[in-house]
């Protein structure tokens, strides 16, 4: 689960690292959170996941977010322009 505001987000990068989208999960303590995003075009070249403000190894309290159950379509080779 999220339990801070802005601790959790999918930033979305085009081939030229221009940012082109950023969700934040929204905070749910004692609960579940889901973030998601599609785009209409295969435009998307990378994507940094920011996930929680610790570590599942750090001693110090805060907001742990585990993962899992990615969903996404089938990465495709960049056709070359020459």
């Amino acid at each position: 689960d999220v339990d801070k505001a802005s601790t959790t987000s999918l930033t979305f990068y085009d081939e030229d690292g221009c940012v082109i989208a950023q969700e934040y999960a929204d905070a749910f303590p004692d609960g579940l959170s889901f973030v998601g995003v599609s785009f209409q075009d295969d435009i998307v070249d990378r994507v940094d996941i920011q996930v929680g403000d610790r570590t599942l190894d750090n001693e110090q309290r805060g907001d742990i977010v585990v993962m899992d159950d990615f969903i996404y379509s089938e990465p495709v080779p960049k056709m070359r322009s020459w």
